[in-house]
């Protein structure tokens, strides 16, 4: 966010992270869905990968979803 305001020339605020997420539909991410986000490739991606790089793409596709 600061590398887009600073391009624009105006001021990183939280009301501008807060504006971003409405527009495009995300929410901020709390403590039960930290807990989630652990647990998903210990169950789903680990067992069938075993490629350290490969979980690490796993995870952010699993976030966009």
């Amino acid at each position: 966010m600061e590398f887009i305001a600073r391009q624009v020339q105006v001021p990183a605020s939280e009301r501008h992270r807060a504006q971003i997420r409405q527009h495009l539909g995300f929410r901020e991410c709390g403590v039960v869905d930290a807990g989630k986000l652990t647990a998903y490739p210990a169950e789903h991606v680990a067992h069938k990968e075993r490629r350290p790089e490969q979980v690490r793409v796993e995870l952010p596709a699993r976030c966009r979803r």
